[in-house]
Parts: structure tokens; C-alpha cells; sequence
């Protein structure tokens, strides 16, 4: 339903991968294919059996989606202790830039809406995926810090990441790592001038 709608196609395999992961916490579903739907906006192919595996965590367990919240957010302190031990490959330095990528431009859709007359947590519920309520004041706090302007110009420098990282024919975990952490400095800077 809510994957097949927002187009997001799976490999045979993924999808019985999916529903495992799922099956062991149904409360997260949604949150969970929330995940799914943004990483796979940027793509052409089906998601992957170990792509599901590396983008589905459950509740006790860290993926690139608290990262990029850590950066987003400027906690620079948290972001580098987790940055300690992870990103540190190919399986998760893409997913990360692509979730990092994916995250600006719902900040630029929910800055879009704003301008529209559309205000609180009503922005929230027109974003695809929706923003729920208890998500909401973490976001706002995050549309505060980072206004168009600063969207666009974090998306140019991710775009020029992968952009560098297709031509060296490998991933570049070690660049990705220092774009979040000077994404979180930037946010923390933002936050102080406000």
C-alpha cells in the first residue's frame, strides 16, 4: 500500500526482508517506511534485501537517520561520538548522503508550504512523508536553523559530494562523515545567532 503508492519498488527478496524487520515491532512500521520512501526517492532501481537491512533499524538500534538528525540538529558532541563507529563503508556512507539529501529538500518543501500561508504542525501533515505530531517540534526547531537559503547551499555541497564520489569509483565514507559533522557545526552556529 503506502510504498506502492509513493513508488518505491523492492527487490522479492527485500519485500519478505521488509516484513520480518516489521513484524518485530509494528508500532515503528510507519515511521519505518517513512525511512524507506525518502532513501528511495533519489533512485532508479529496487531496493535490495541488505539495503532494507541497513535502512530499517528498530527502536534500539542507530541508523544514518539519527545521524543525519544529530547534524541537522547541531549536536556536534553526540553526532561525533556515533560518528566514531559508524559510516565507515560504501553500505553506509551512500544511504547517509542520499538520507541527508533527502531531509534538506523536505526542509525546502516544508519552508515552500510555509510561504503559502500554511503554518505549524498543518505543514507537517502536507509533507511527504508527514512529519507526525510528536516529530513535529524537533523539525521546527530544524526549519528555524535552516532557511532556504542555507537548504540550497547545503544541497549544492551534497550534490558535489556525490558527484566527486561517482567519479573516484567508490564512496567516500571519510568525506561523508566530515559533511555531517560540519553540517552539525553549521547548525550550531545557526542556533546561536537566533
Amino acid at each position: 500500500g503506502v510504498l506502492r503508492e509513493a513508488k518505491v519498488h523492492l527487490e522479492p527478496d527485500a519485500q519478505d526482508a521488509l516484513m520480518a524487520v516489521l513484524m518485530k515491532d509494528q508500532a515503528l512500521a510507519r515511521t519505518e517506511l517513512d525511512k524507506l520512501i525518502l532513501s528511495a526517492e533519489a533512485r532508479d532501481e529496487p531496493l535490495s534485501r541488505t539495503e532494507i537491512g541497513e535502512l530499517i533499524a528498530l527502536e534500539d538500534a542507530s541508523s544514518h537517520f539519527e545521524l543525519i538528525d544529530l547534524a541537522l540538529d547541531g549536536n556536534v558532541p553526540v553526532l561525533a561520538t556515533r560518528l566514531e563507529t559508524q559510516v565507515h563503508d560504501a553500505a553506509q556512507a551512500i544511504p547517509t548522503l542520499i538520507g541527508l539529501s533527502n531531509q534538506v529538500k523536505r526542509l525546502l518543501a516544508a519552508h515552500q508550504l510555509s510561504s503559502e500561508g500554511i503554518t505549524g504542525k498543518a505543514i507537517g501533515d502536507k509533507l511527504k512523508p508527514r512529519v507526525f505530531e510528536r516529530q513535529w517540534p524537533a523539525f521546527q526547531s530544524r526549519m528555524s536553523t535552516w532557511s532556504p537559503d542555507r537548504c540550497l547551499a547545503l544541497l549544492s555541497r551534497i550534490g558535489e559530494l556525490d558527484i566527486a564520489s561517482r567519479r573516484a569509483a567508490s564512496p567516500q565514507d571519510a568525506f561523508v562523515r566530515k559533511l555531517l559533522l560540519d553540517v552539525a557545526v553549521s547548525a550550531q552556529a545557526g542556533r546561536k545567532r537566533r
